[in-house]
């Protein structure tokens, strides 16, 4: 994954992060730094039942998981939860949004898993290159797919069983 803003959503526990680990894996193969903001040490957990030697994780601040990326570029940014750095209320990430804003002159690839894509911010929404639609059954987040993705994926995502997925465009 070069640059771009990767969006992955769905409920709990239908393989989000999984899909996350992939990405991950073929962004280290191509030689890419590998950082994944890690507010719950989900993916240190992880790691120690199937490591993945060169990511580097953090669970410390969200904006310093932002600075750490682009000075580690180029570079692949994963936000385990995208809300935290990028909500849709409340205090955004200043060099986050930089990333998600300015992108292309930035070569930081950057990922964001989320539960609740309806709170995640205006700014980050406009500028997805691609979503991985997991099962939603939440009426806010299916809507947010018929605005900002389109009515065939909303449509479809309550639909979707365990790691199944719509992939946008």
């Amino acid at each position: 994954m070069s640059s771009g803003i990767v969006l992955i959503i769905g409920k709990r526990g239908t393989g989000k992060s999984r899909l996350a680990r992939l990405i991950a894996r073929q962004a280290l193969r191509s030689g890419r730094v590998v950082l994944v903001h890690d507010p719950m040490a989900d993916w240190q957990r992880w790691g120690q039942v199937e490591p993945m030697p060169g990511i580097v994780y953090t669970h410390l601040d969200a904006e310093i998981a932002a600075q750490e990326a682009i000075a580690q570029a180029p570079c692949t940014l994963i936000y385990d939860e995208i809300r935290v750095p990028l909500p849709g209320l409340g205090t955004v990430s200043d060099t986050a949004l930089d990333i998600v804003t300015y992108g292309r002159h930035y070569p930081v690839g950057l990922v964001g898993c989320t539960q609740r894509p309806a709170l995640v911010s205006n700014s980050l929404r406009a500028l997805i290159s691609q979503a991985y639609v997991f099962q939603l059954t939440n009426h806010a987040d299916l809507k947010w797919c018929e605005l900002n993705l389109d009515d065939w994926v909303a449509d479809r995502a309550g639909d979707l069983v365990l790691n199944q997925f719509i992939v946008w465009p």
